[in-house]
């Protein structure tokens, strides 16, 4: 059941329940009783629907949330890029030769895939502060 059809069963268990507040007293016990029987059926479907959208925003979520660290993962240069299974492990750490830049803390990092079977291999500029341009 999706969202319309939940909150048009909401909306007939308010309206129901404005009929019954509405009954004349001098109805007899049949009617009011259908009435009640009527409401009850277009609560538990709306019980139902909100129930299944809760499923589906859970799902959702999960979803979400599985995608964001897809995301994290390939964007953050962990993933290797050859062989996409393995991760890029920093080895060899050592400062920039460009004297000024090693000291506001330049960097060059050699990265290697920690996969067996791919020995692909990266060197990366670190630099913390941005002086270096891109």
């Amino acid at each position: 059941m999706d969202v319309a059809s939940g909150l048009t069963a909401a909306s007939q268990v308010i309206e129901i329940l404005k009929q019954i507040k509405n009954l004349d007293a001098s109805i007899d016990a049949v009617a009011y009783k259908e009435k009640l029987l009527e409401l009850r059926e277009n609560a538990f479907e709306a019980r139902s629907a909100l129930l299944d959208v809760k499923q589906e925003l859970l799902e959702n979520a999960s979803t979400i949330a599985a995608l964001e660290a897809q995301i994290k993962n390939l964007t953050s240069g962990s993933i290797c890029p050859k062989c996409s299974s393995g991760t890029m492990k920093t080895i060899i750490t050592k400062p920039h030769s460009m004297r000024s830049a090693a000291n506001h803390g330049v960097q060059i990092w050699t990265k290697e895939c920690d996969a067996e079977d791919c020995n692909h291999r990266d060197e990366i500029i670190h630099d913390p502060n941005g002086l270096l341009k891109k």
